[in-house]
């Protein structure tokens, strides 16, 4: 809906993504509906803006405030594409991502850019491939809340659990109750965020069962 929303604005934000955040930027490419937060379902926060009223997004390294200018139409063919020009009117930078010499590094920025069907590319270390979501995730609103608390929990993290269309059964995984089951709460976490780590997000979604948390 970003097309509707900077013309009925005139005014928009641009966040750099960068990979640390990638994957809660990718919640965002589902079809949500029209009245769906999508920070919320991203696990993002809010930027405030100072010169216009729309926010920017908290995480992002380099944030530009701008006023819209002119819309052009490319095409109106199905995925025809439209051109937005604006000015930019403020900028937020992180002082994470400045050298010693007060140059934005590139390195530190570590921004990625998307390409064509599920490939982005890595601007301090190439291409990578990501998927958009085939279906509607959960998103991180609707994780519990020990789990956007917990430190062992990125955005990163969150959003992997978050991208699943909706919380698993419970299964009884022999391997996960005979690993976890005497471990504390706080250790069955660690557990948790190092299979998440790994790519094991249905294994992962089985420890939170067996430490209450869902």
């Amino acid at each position: 809906h970003t097309l509707k929303n900077i013309l009925d604005t005139k005014e928009f934000t641009l966040s750099v993504v960068s990979y640390n955040m990638v994957e809660q930027m990718n919640i965002c490419a589902a079809e949500y509906p029209m009245d769906i937060n999508e920070f919320k379902k991203s696990g993002l926060n809010q930027n405030p803006s100072e010169v216009i009223s729309v926010p920017g997004v908290q995480e992002s390294p380099l944030i530009m405030e701008c006023k819209f200018i002119k819309h052009i139409q490319l095409s109106k063919e199905p995925a025809g594409g439209n051109l937005l020009l604006g000015e930019v009117v403020q900028f937020h930078t992180s002082e994470e991502v400045y050298n010693d010499k007060d140059q934005i590094d590139p390195k530190k920025m570590d921004q990625v850019a998307r390409l064509g069907l599920n490939w982005y590319t890595r601007a301090n270390q190439g291409l990578f491939e990501l998927a958009a979501p085939k279906h509607i995730p959960i998103g991180v609103d609707a994780l519990p809340e020990e789990l956007i608390n917990s430190p062992h929990f990125t955005g990163q993290y969150l959003a992997r659990l978050a991208s699943v269309e909706k919380i698993p059964k419970r299964e009884n995984i022999i391997d996960i109750v005979s690993t976890c089951s005497s471990l504390s709460t706080e250790d069955m976490l660690k557990t948790c965020a190092d299979l998440v780590n790994k790519g094991s997000i249905m294994e992962a979604w089985q420890v939170l069962y067996l430490a209450k948390i869902i």
